[in-house]
């Protein structure tokens, strides 16, 4: 059996006015950009997607009955995001899966400002772990995560690094357990990390955790160049700065299962890839500021 996974973050993906938490000031999704949104999700075709920034579970029941056929079973656990910006995940119905979705919502990390206080943060948003069962038999984990971002309001951690690295590091702990627990399962780690945690020129935040719990990107199945790995791009000034902030992680042994993985463009009229950003201008223009990554993997079992 194939499976076909997606990350995505779906960039304040608000359809739904009673479940729109508007501390940015940020509109509703558009018409144009669900548009564009829908053929992106039936040009990738995934069975499985692990989101990011959805708007609570409203707004994807809205985009899968309108967009989507029903395709979907939608999944969303309210997280600690202050922004109303939750994970959440689509499984397709005609697979016959049954699941379960545990959080972290309430989970400690070993964080603090100053020396002189007690541990008592949680995480930014959630790490919320998706297990997939076919005939009562456990056959994938998927470990779905938001990382704090690199806005610090308090100006107490420069670009929120420490605590991106302790959220980190509690994941990896996370996922050791269970991967203990489940040694022959696939289990893959995923989602936006907010931060450059690819094996080029690595965020120190990452470096530790990375080597430690020797997780490797599905992206390294093959030697592919580091330009086609970005699922975002800044700018400064003129230059586009190509960055990898969207991941999905796994073991080596669990690399061997993965058929194909790739980082999606976006397609234009004519179901051409569009061009690479050349603005920010560009960027605004597609339906979210990150590009879906897509990964294939053989199930064993």
């Amino acid at each position: 059996m194939e499976l076909t996974a997606c990350v995505y973050n779906l960039e304040n993906f608000f359809l739904d006015e009673e479940s729109f938490i508007n501390t940015d000031k940020t509109p509703l999704k558009n018409e144009k950009k669900l548009k564009e949104m829908a053929k992106t999700f039936a040009d990738i075709d995934a069975d499985i997607y692990a989101l990011s920034e959805v708007g609570g579970l409203r707004s994807l029941e809205i985009f899968n009955e309108t967009y989507l056929h029903s395709s979907y079973i939608p999944l969303v656990i309210k997280g600690n995001s202050d922004r109303g910006i939750e994970l959440g995940f689509y499984i397709r119905k005609s697979l016959g899966l049954t699941y379960e979705v545990k959080t972290n919502t309430k989970a400690v990390i070993n964080f603090k400002f100053e020396e002189t206080e007690r541990n008592s943060y949680g995480l930014s948003r959630d790490l919320q772990e998706l297990y997939l069962y076919k005939d009562r038999s456990l056959i994938c984990i998927i470990f779905n995560v938001h990382l704090k971002s690199q806005r610090d309001m308090t100006g107490r951690d420069f670009r929120g690094e420490k605590r991106r690295k302790a959220e980190f590091t509690y994941c990896l702990e996370r996922y050791h357990t269970v991967k203990n627990e489940n040694p022959t399962t696939p289990l893959f780690f995923v989602g936006d990390f907010n931060g450059n945690a690819s094996r080029f020129q690595t965020d120190p935040e990452f470096i530790r955790g990375i080597h430690t719990y020797d997780i490797v990107d599905v992206l390294d199945y093959r030697d592919i160049p580091r330009e086609q790995r970005a699922t975002f791009y800044l700018f400064k000034g003129s230059e586009r700065i190509p960055v990898q902030l969207d991941y999905a992680f796994t073991t080596k042994e669990t690399l061997a299962q993965i058929l194909d993985a790739t980082v999606y463009r976006y397609k234009n009229e004519l179901q051409n890839p569009k061009f690479l950003p050349r603005s920010r201008f560009d960027i605004w223009d597609n339906p979210s500021d990150h590009y879906p990554l897509v990964f294939t993997f053989q199930l064993l079992k």
